[in-house]
């Protein structure tokens, strides 16, 4: 497999850490003592300066006993709740970093992410009852169980383990600690800590490169499978769920099952031969499939010809800061094609994105019309915000015991807030009918991003962030931008008359030249390795069987948005879904609006996750 030069740039220690996933040679783990403090500086230094082509890797990790089951037996202060907690290192080779990113919005500096310095720590959390302490030490209580709210009762060998990632904008996932409504549960619960956009070595130089988060991850589940007897829990019955960036990584994780595109990364960092093969994938707003994204937004968002902007994003094209001429936030809407960025034109590239996506899911076999507002492809994405609609209205009382504190005192006086016109429901049978796509979107959802909306103009987008270089420096990643602002270009050649500003005037040469400096800009974006790991990083492509990107998706997905979710990811989970059911009928799919939600983890009650759950471990036989 040849490898992009600017993938991943990667520090590789050549201690190998045996015993932090040797998990049987534990036999069941160390008793809860305070934790080993790590290596001094003297114990380590003399292997780190020798790389592994030089000598063979150490077979006893210096901290063999921190890592070889030390469970700890912690109280919840909130709940009261007793749960255990075991913290380790999941592959072999793991490397040395921290991250540039704060645990608090806003903070900068450089932080650790562990006493140790390395990056891939794996946590692990259990209800009380799955473990007990004996004279070996920590081990499986196999009488363990717990009654669970939906009527199942979850032992200590089949309990789901529930994988939560909280990547945002691409940066790496932390260990941010318990859930403990899933250890009320009886689930295990699980955290992996990742590379990611924002961390760096020891030198400064950043290694979060594509794909690094996503093997990371799954060198995590490998290891939950290797540690599978010494751990609660069914590592046979992993569920991974996220949001927006996380909800994209619960997608790659679902989708690219045990794919050989990611065999030469796992040896890099010595990942156990295991399956990553996960059984159910739950996504929620996935910012998802970014070779096509800025495309699939455009689709969505065709209607809403304004937008706002961010405090992030008030720069131009050359880093100057523009708030002082276009105020931020949403009660300023600007719209596309105003030139604020300098230039921009938004409105025409926006047409052109447009165009191309609705080629792109044709390419992929799906009844989508030529003009992307007909057919199955269209006609199902609106069915399912006219169910979820439906459903919010059946379980209104349910989800608002007290509406008058929220500014509603009845159902209807809620739906007249929502507007007329672009939707009915038939008092008969509760059946909502939206008008159509665009009227619902100009009505309900403001639209939150420029065009391009991923890639932007100014290089501060959330996902600019994640294309940098060791040094950090920017670039833009979008082929499909590149090859768009190239075709805006060539159409005013043969037509001058093909552009023009939104009162009609016509494009002026300070205004072309603007154009081929920003054509200029986004040429990195042409490069194939970008271009090629773009698509390594789109679901999609596993789930479509596209050549090259064979994969074992999960059995089961759900895959969930909010109804006033602005932004990427309901056109990428719709697309997913739609070529789940083409190409893997096989796959239990399912897809789902949670009304009133915006962009985050969208399920109208904890309690719904936690019933999918169970329904799946009945259909499976696990319980």
């Amino acid at each position: 497999m040849k490898l992009s030069s600017r993938i991943i740039s990667v520090l590789l220690a050549s201690v190998m850490i045996g015993a932090l996933a040797g998990c049987g040679g534990s036999g069941g783990g160390q008793t809860t003592q305070p934790e080993t403090p790590a290596p001094s500086p003297a114990d380590t230094t003399a292997a780190e300066e020798t790389t592994s082509e030089e000598t063979e890797p150490e077979t006893e990790a210096p901290y063999e006993a921190m890592y070889s089951g030390d469970w700890q037996l912690l109280t919840d202060e909130e709940s009261g709740v007793n749960y255990w907690k075991l913290d380790a290192v999941y592959v072999q080779n793991p490397i040395k970093g921290k991250t540039t990113q704060g645990p608090e919005r806003g903070m900068e500096g450089v932080f650790e992410l562990s006493e140790d310095g390395y990056i891939q720590h794996i946590a692990v959390f259990a209800p009380e009852s799955y473990m007990k302490e004996t004279a070996d030490g920590v081990v499986i209580n196999e009488e363990g169980s717990v009654a669970s709210s939906t009527g199942l009762t979850y032992t200590a060998l089949n309990a789901p383990v529930v994988l939560r990632n909280y990547s945002g904008g691409y940066t790496s996932s932390t260990i941010k600690g318990v859930n403990i409504d899933y250890i009320k549960e009886g689930l295990v619960y699980s955290e992996i800590q990742t590379r990611g956009k924002e961390i760096i070595d020891e030198n400064g130089k950043f290694i979060g490169q594509f794909p690094a988060l996503i093997v990371d991850m799954k060198a995590g589940i490998k290891w939950l499978r290797h540690c599978d007897e010494e751990l609660p829990g069914n590592s046979e019955a992993i569920v991974s769920t996220g949001h927006s960036s996380g909800g994209a990584v619960s997608a790659m994780l679902g989708a690219s099952g045990d794919s050989p595109v990611f065999d030469e990364y796992f040896k890099e960092i010595g990942a156990y031969d295991e399956s990553d093969v996960i059984l159910v994938t739950h996504a929620s707003a996935p910012i998802t499939n970014l070779s096509s994204a800025d495309a699939s937004y455009e689709w969505f968002q065709t209607a809403n010809p304004t937008y706002f902007l961010f405090n992030a994003m008030a720069f131009d094209r050359e880093g100057n800061d523009i708030s002082a001429v276009f105020p931020v936030g949403p009660a300023n809407m600007y719209p596309l094609g105003s030139n604020m960025l300098g230039g921009a034109h938004e409105d025409e590239l926006s047409k052109v994105l447009y165009d191309w996506y609705v080629k792109y899911v044709q390419d992929f076999g799906l009844d989508l019309g030529d003009d992307g507002r007909s057919g199955e492809f269209y006609e199902g994405f609106i069915k399912i915000y006219e169910a979820s609609l439906e459903e919010y209205i059946e379980r209104y009382d349910e989800l608002h015991p007290d509406p008058a504190a929220e500014g509603y005192k009845t159902l209807d006086e809620y739906l007249a807030g929502l507007g007329e016109g672009w939707f009915t429901i038939d008092e008969a049978s509760g059946k909502v009918t939206i008008a159509d796509l665009d009227t619902f979107v100009q009505n309900h959802i403001k639209r939150k991003k420029m065009c391009p909306s991923l890639d932007s103009y100014n290089y501060k987008s959330n996902e600019n962030n994640a294309f940098k270089d060791a040094d950090g420096n920017i670039s833009h990643f979008s082929g499909t931008v590149y090859e768009a602002l190239k075709q805006i270009r060539e159409n005013y050649d043969k037509d001058h008359s093909s552009l023009t500003h939104t009162d009609g005037s016509e494009f002026t040469e300070e205004d072309l030249a603007y154009l081929d400096a920003l054509i200029g800009d986004y040429e990195t974006a042409g490069d194939p390795d970008e271009m090629y790991m773009l698509e390594v990083m789109s679901p999609v492509n596993y789930v479509a069987d596209v050549e090259g990107f064979e994969a074992t998706p999960s059995k089961y997905w759900r895959l969930r948005i909010g109804s006033e979710d602005g932004d990427h990811g309901a056109p990428a989970a719709w697309l997913i879904y739609e070529a789940l059911k083409q190409h893997h009928p096989e796959t239990v799919s399912e897809i789902g609006i949670a009304w009133g939600f915006g962009h985050e983890w969208a399920e109208l009650t904890v309690q719904d996750f936690f019933d999918y759950i169970a329904e799946v471990m009945k259909q499976e036989g696990l319980n």
